[in-house]
């Protein structure tokens, strides 16, 4: 959180990796001492094997756990060190995501949520994997369900001031409008509960709930069977032993960078830092 009384400047995109990797460090560190596994996901995983590193135009970090360790980690993360800080509704029912943030509170990083602002800091995603049933027709109704809901979470944590064209304008005001007696942290408990209902079923898949990759994300949890560490920005960093079906399933010929138009970052926040950042 801003503090009027020290000096803060806008972080550059170095500072932010700086600080990240910083909290990449600490859980790594953490999840060895604690007997938990992690895997570096998404983006991350993908930097880590196409440019052994951040991708070049990228600026956040992903990681995941299995549910189990992902509740462990959350349970005790905050209570062994003190210098990062986990953010999950499984610590504060207000907490704007599905999925955890493990955060610099040095820092400040604002996102809106359902209107409402709330300064996460810089920080990395920690995203659980889900078991979903083995049966195709239970995951595609599982899926049926999830969608439902994410759908109407879309249209209240939607970016309202962002400039669109008329009709996707009045598409929004509608949803809004259509949704009003919804609230994020409702959808998310809703989210919760599909989860669980589906958790018990005889299952040999996962999913990351909030995945943006759809149903064809579902992966099998053979794939996570054990972790093969690689080269991350100079750091030795757990990825999924099934990472290259993964990263085929998710980006297609992942070893291929995109074209010039298409390496752009999806974020369009701002994080601020203190003047000191660095010196630690």
């Amino acid at each position: 959180m801003l503090n009027e009384n020290q000096n803060w400047h806008q972080a550059t995109i170095e500072e932010m990796r700086y600080i990240q990797l910083n909290i990449l460090k600490t859980v790594s560190d953490f999840c060895k001492t604690n007997n938990i596994t992690f895997f570096l996901m998404y983006g991350t995983l993908l930097g880590a094997v196409r440019h052994k590193g951040f991708i070049p135009w990228d600026d956040d970090v992903d990681i995941c756990m299995m549910r189990s360790d992902f509740e462990k980690f959350i349970k005790t993360f905050n209570v062994k060190q003190k210098r990062f800080v986990v953010k999950s509704r499984m610590i504060d029912q207000s907490f704007p995501y599905y999925f955890a943030k493990i955060c610099d509170p040095e820092t400040s990083l604002q996102e809106i949520v359902d209107e409402k602002v709330f300064d996460v800091g810089i920080n990395i995603d920690l995203f659980p994997m889900d078991s979903v049933p083995s049966d195709r027709k239970q995951q595609k109704k599982m899926w049926k369900e999830i969608m439902r809901i994410r759908r109407k979470i879309v249209f209240l944590t939607i970016d309202k001031k962002k400039s669109r064209v008329w009709y996707k304008r009045c598409i929004i005001v509608l949803a809004n409008k259509l949704y009003a007696k919804n609230s994020a942290a409702h959808l998310y408990r809703k989210l919760e509960e599909i989860v669980m209902k589906y958790c018990y079923l005889p299952s040999d898949s996962v999913i990351e709930v909030m995945t943006p990759y759809g149903i064809n994300s579902i992966l099998k949890k053979s794939f996570f069977d054990y972790a093969i560490l690689v080269q991350f920005e100079g750091i030795s960093m757990p990825i999924p032993s099934g990472y290259e079906v993964i990263l085929t399933r998710l980006y297609g010929n992942y070893m291929v960078p995109p074209s010039n138009e298409e390496k752009i970052s999806h974020h369009s926040y701002k994080a601020f830092v203190k003047d000191d950042v660095g010196e630690k």
